[in-house]
């Protein structure tokens, strides 16, 4: 396999066929858009875990210890949710990629590289939370 650059390619589907320039940058911007969703979701997924786990500290702390399963099943449920359209862009995403298209691999590499810039780092409470994508499940905590 090989990358080529042409406005010639089949975007995902067997009717999703690009013959001209117009098509071609609605698929290129399409998958921009997913690249960067994905970024998105990754991130609104950590801080949703987040927020449960304060809520649950909070009424594990509190005399509402019972609530806390209600807190945590209604929590996964929306980050499973979540998690679900990430795993399923990143997916469709490796799809778009496997075309080795050029335009379509460097629109997939920019919408991720421009996702982690923005949602990448978030302040909080004096001290900065990276969320890293590699590691995924804990962060880091510089003063």
């Amino acid at each position: 396999m090989y990358f080529y650059q042409s406005p010639r390619v089949l975007f995902l589907f067997k009717s999703w066929e690009s013959e001209e320039v117009g098509t071609y940058f609605v698929f290129v911007v399409i998958t921009f858009i997913m690249a960067f969703s994905i970024e998105f979701l990754n991130f609104k997924r950590y801080q949703m875990q987040s927020e449960t786990l304060e809520q649950i500290n909070e009424k594990l702390d509190s005399e509402q210890q019972d609530e806390v399963y209600k807190i945590s099943f209604l929590g996964r449920a929306k980050i499973m949710m979540v998690y679900f359209l990430s795993l399923l862009f990143s997916y469709v995403l490796m799809l778009i990629v496997m075309t080795f298209n050029f335009g379509l691999f460097l629109s997939a590499v920019l919408g991720l590289t421009l996702g982690y810039f923005v949602f990448g780092f978030t302040r909080k409470r004096g001290y900065t939370k990276i969320y890293c994508p590699e590691t995924d499940k804990c962060c880091t905590q510089i003063e």
